[in-house]
């Protein structure tokens, strides 16, 4: 049954899922062939999953809609696109030779030409991607890769709020991105594929091949830093300069997951190609989504503090007033189910699933907070209890003693009353 991607935000009800969904740890979300309903669709939204696979069948007792279910890309659409695509291959291979062999100025407004066409016949992102992804049955091109990753790239810049001028230059980037390729020797060549590539060893300095050939072009600053750091990785295991995350620019992020994506999900001699959901998986183990991961540690330290802070206050609750064993029990039952609640709602909320580091961070966080100001926080708490059970003493005292008094003085005037009216009745028995 075919397939296409839609945004989670246009799901109806009664579609039908036609590739598992991933969470960021890599666990399944929504399996294949799950219907769609508005808890699926809510589910979706929490783990910020942008778009899914469905089938064109929407659903088994709805016929008629899936009988009326037509294909994004139609038949002619698609040859059309694959003869603009030729074409601007074609271009994009004689602008690269001149560049390379003849040592030509870049010109930027004809490299654009080379996608601009393609853009502008799509009708939009979605039905572009698709195009794309049915194109992947042989062996790509340097060409062909190249103009993949640029559209990409202006889909991605333009999806993450970037300006038309960072839209323009991370196109041509992704255009100019694997040029330096063509400076190996033809030997190389022959035995070269995206993935050896994407894997660095021998191949790796084409970066800088690339680099070297734009450098010294009259084109933007940004576009000759997003060819460098292309392969640059957060956790500084990328190449050429092993850079870490604070010195890879944004156009350069963009850049490296287009060209990851495109690389992973082509079909390259006998390697088959990746399903997306693998090739986002494989982002994730190249460290491409390291920021979340710390984000989500230090996150989890913060809340141990807090959590540590609270088990505090109930050290100067049980302080300041008597407790008995009972009590005690109670509130420890309490502060520990607090702490797993807490521990539970952040995991699975953002995450889906328990993850060690999380729970790590908890910990330490309770630590740090006990080490470090966890006991100045119990005093200062217990002063602050002494002087307001001190204020609301000397605020009260005085209504307190008036009250006593007047306690006092109804007391004796009733037992002098009770007196008075005892000595009576003895009296008036005696006479």
């Amino acid at each position: 049954m075919a397939k296409i991607r839609i945004a989670v935000n246009h799901l109806c009800n009664d579609m039908i899922i036609g590739e598992d969904v991933y969470n960021k740890s890599g666990v399944v979300l929504v399996a294949q062939g799950s219907i769609v309903t508005d808890e699926v669709i809510s589910l979706l939204s929490r783990h910020l999953i942008d778009s899914v696979a469905i089938e064109y069948q929407a659903a088994a007792d709805e016929p008629q809609q899936a009988e009326n279910a037509q294909p994004l890309v139609d038949e002619k659409q698609y040859q059309e696109f694959q003869e603009h695509f030729s074409v601007a291959e074609n271009m994009l291979s004689d602008n690269l030779k001149k560049i390379v062999e003849n040592s030509e100025d870049i010109d930027v407004p004809a490299l654009m030409n080379v996608t601009n066409e393609i853009l502008e016949k799509s009708r939009n992102e979605t039905n572009l991607c698709n195009m794309l992804l049915m194109m992947k049955k042989d062996t790509e091109s340097l060409y062909a890769h190249s103009i993949n990753v640029s559209i990409l790239c202006q889909i991605l810049a333009k999806w993450s709020g970037c300006t038309p001028k960072e839209i323009e230059n991370v196109a041509i980037a992704g255009l100019l991105h694997d040029v330096g390729i063509l400076k190996f020797p033809e030997e190389m060549r022959k035995d070269f594929t995206f993935r050896k590539e994407m894997e660095g060893g021998v191949y790796n300095k084409h970066v800088l091949y690339s680099y070297n050939i734009v450098k010294n072009q009259n084109i933007d600053t940004e576009i000759k830093k997003a060819i460098l750091g292309h392969h640059e990785r957060l956790d500084k295991s990328g190449f050429p300069l092993r850079i870490s995350e604070h010195g890879i620019g944004k156009l350069a992020r963009i850049l490296a997951i287009a060209d990851i994506f495109d690389t992973y999900t082509m079909k390259e001699n006998d390697i088959q190609p990746m399903s997306v959901f693998s090739v986002i998986k494989k982002m994730e183990e190249m460290q491409l989504g390291l920021e979340l991961e710390r984000e989500l540690f230090l996150l989890s330290v913060v809340l141990g503090c807090g959590l540590g802070l609270l088990y505090d206050i109930f050290r100067v609750f049980r302080a300041a007033l008597p407790h008995g064993k009972i009590l005690t029990f109670f509130e420890d039952i309490i502060y520990t189910f607090l702490y797993g609640f807490a521990l539970f709602t952040f995991c699975t909320g953002l995450t889906g699933a328990i993850r060690g580091f999380v729970l790590v961070g908890m910990l330490t966080g309770s630590v740090i907070e006990h080490l470090t100001v966890g006991n100045a926080v119990v005093s200062v708490m217990r002063s602050l209890f002494s002087i307001i059970r001190k204020l609301f003493a000397k605020t009260f005292s005085p209504v307190v003693k008036f009250i006593t008094k007047r306690a006092d003085g109804f007391r004796d005037c009733f037992v002098k009353k009770c007196k008075i009216s005892s000595l009576r009745k003895k009296t008036s028995k005696s006479t």
